[in-house]
């Protein structure tokens, strides 16, 4: 973790805990016993993709000042329970210029909903070069490492 903020006390503290939750049914009697930073999780943007009830998002948090969260989750609007699939801690570096994008990001010019990347942050219609990416793997339930070579993602706020 050399060169970071993210103390090595707050990223055990936020994985154990996402860790000690994966691939299990989260209803809200779960979800408000959990630390109020855990509840900023849960939601998120929809992949648009359902699959056997379960409409999965993807869910990037900048709550934990030093680190993003990105989480791969389902949602079963049926039975108002949440699913964590996987998850991912990237360390913030002091001072850098980088946002997390999902859902708007780009490879070679074809829009990828699958892409989450870390990008430098402009005030341009887009945020490039992507420094680190990732595609969510919708058949293995996974977040996986990606190049970020081609990538770049829309600047919703152009």
């Amino acid at each position: 973790m050399e060169n970071s903020t993210c103390s090595e006390q707050q990223f055990k503290k936020v994985h154990d805990t996402l860790l000690k939750y994966i691939n299990t049914p989260l209803n809200e009697e779960i979800i408000l016993s959990l630390p109020v930073y855990f509840h900023a999780l849960l939601g998120g943007g929809s992949i648009d993709y359902l699959d056997n009830g379960l409409n999965y998002g993807v869910t990037c948090s900048y709550k934990q000042k030093d680190c993003f969260v990105i989480m791969f989750n389902g949602y079963n609007s049926n039975l108002s329970e949440f699913v964590i699939f996987d998850f991912l801690i990237v360390e913030r570096k002091e001072n850098d210029n980088k946002t997390l994008s999902y859902q708007v990001c780009n490879r070679d010019g074809k829009h990828d909903p699958l892409l989450i990347s870390l990008v430098e942050n402009h005030d341009k219609e887009y945020h490039e070069p992507a420094h680190l990416a990732w595609r969510v793997n919708v058949k293995t339930k996974r977040l996986v490492s990606v190049t970020p070579k081609g990538i770049k993602c829309g600047n919703e706020g152009w």
